[in-house]
């Protein structure tokens, strides 16, 4: 509705959008919110995102579920929540197999290399732009004997 080309309203709506909203004092005045909104965002998207897969994973492998819940009922039991020093290995490897299917970030960070190097059969000149795609580390067939299976 903002961009509709007619009518006062609309090019007053649209003038006010474009002088005051997205002004560049404005903008620079809130850069550093949006710097703090994006750290915390990160480190709470990539959790929830890595706890819904988890759950998923679960939810389609009644036997993992199974397995997880009496390990939670024998360690930790029904009357507290689970603390950082309880022993937890197969929720650990639950946890770790759905990260490996579905990484929070499939591609990371690009990284510029600093001198020449060599991986595998391919040479990479020093000042190569180089981003790792987690997501085909995890689903190779030549590391993981079922890459696809959960």
């Amino acid at each position: 509705m903002f961009w509709a080309p007619y009518g006062a309203y609309w090019r007053q709506a649209r003038k006010l959008w474009h002088t005051e909203l997205l002004s560049e004092r404005l903008l620079k005045l809130h850069e550093h919110v949006r710097r703090e909104e994006d750290t915390i965002s990160a480190g709470t998207d990539t959790s929830a995102v890595t706890i819904e897969w988890t759950l998923s994973e679960l939810l389609k492998n009644p036997v993992a579920l199974t397995m997880a819940t009496e390990e939670l009922d024998r360690v930790v039991g029904r009357d507290r929540l689970p603390t950082e020093g309880d022993r937890l290995p197969y929720l650990q490897a639950v946890i770790k197999e759905s990260m490996r299917m579905h990484p929070a970030t499939p591609l990371l960070s690009p990284w510029r290399c600093r001198r020449d190097a060599v991986v595998g059969s391919y040479s990479i000149p020093a000042g190569t732009c180089v981003a790792v795609n987690v997501w085909a580390i995890g689903r190779d067939p030549s590391v993981w004997e079922e890459p696809n299976d959960f």
